[in-house]
């Protein structure tokens, strides 16, 4: 494929796709105890292919088993976890996840792949 084709869009075509709400992270406040406590805006509803990730790469991704992660791929600009930075969050089939990895492809490609983990 070339680069700037958008393999992704042409995926979603013939696998379908999924609706989750997308929260931007906006930024970090202090609360009343001394945390800090991270704010989100409106949740935007967006789609793509949200597939669940197979226990047997837990390992090579470096994941705890005692959790559950969802990939997904969408056409849409999102932050990971970073130093001094909460990173986005979504939320899928009644359960909230924060973006923890990406593989950003949305300068070449438009499209982006996020490795999320449940919020308990």
């Amino acid at each position: 494929m070339i680069p700037g084709s958008n393999i992704l869009k042409t995926a979603l075509s013939v696998i379908g796709q999924q609706s989750f709400q997308f929260y931007k992270f906006t930024g970090r406040t202090t609360n009343a105890l001394g945390y800090d406590q991270s704010s989100f805006a409106s949740p935007v509803t967006l789609k793509g292919s949200i597939q669940a990730m197979s226990r047997s790469i837990y390992h090579e991704y470096g994941l705890d088993l005692e959790k559950n992660y969802i990939l997904i791929y969408a056409s849409f600009q999102a932050v990971d976890l970073d130093r001094d930075y909460s990173g986005d969050q979504v939320s899928w089939n009644g359960k909230r996840y924060q973006l923890i990895s990406e593989a950003d492809w949305y300068v070449v490609d438009g499209w982006n792949s996020v490795i999320c983990v449940e919020i308990p």
